[in-house]
């Protein structure tokens, strides 16, 4: 389910979707680490939700102290970001570099605790107002019912490649 903007321009309808509180699964039946299966793919759409709705700053909420980004922003530092200082770090460099960054994608469980985002995103460049319209996915992985790493790819192939190194 794409979350936020339609492709056309549109605004989907606000998900009543809260932050997800714990369940109470055995790892018998889904449970990795502190999210269950449908858990982890309604943490990854609220991400996406709160990304598309603007709300930058409540990302925060479904994010783990020790949060690390590996994305295409990394390569300029050459390391990921990490915790949530690096994480607002990171939306700051976005914020510099353009002017509008909204996420269609879909996502799905690809293993226990980790969850595929794939779809395509658009944005405009700040200052240039150039738009570009690309594949991207990413690997979301959970722990305790937080994003702990945001793996950022050019395509789904990629992710999935990337998944399946990981076992």
């Amino acid at each position: 389910m794409a979350a936020g903007i339609r492709v056309d321009g549109s605004r989907r309808p606000r998900s009543s979707l809260s932050l997800v509180q714990p369940s109470r699964r055995s790892t018998r039946s889904g449970r990795a680490r502190g999210v269950a299966v449908a858990d982890g793919v309604a943490i990854a759409t609220r991400l996406l939700e709160l990304w598309n709705g603007g709300e930058r700053e409540r990302l925060e909420e479904v994010i783990s102290p020790d949060f690390q980004l590996d994305g295409p922003f990394s390569g300029v530092s050459g390391e990921p970001y990490r915790g949530r200082a690096g994480f607002r770090r990171w939306l700051a460099d976005i914020e510099e570099q353009f002017e509008r960054w909204e996420i269609h994608a879909e996502s799905r469980e690809v293993s226990a605790g980790c969850v595929l985002v794939s779809g395509h995103v658009h944005v405009r460049g700040r200052g240039s107002g150039v738009e570009l319209d690309q594949p991207a996915a990413a690997l979301v992985e959970l722990r305790d019912d937080r994003v702990q790493r945001l793996r950022i790819f050019t395509s789904e192939a990629e992710a999935l490649a990337a998944a399946s190194a990981a076992g």
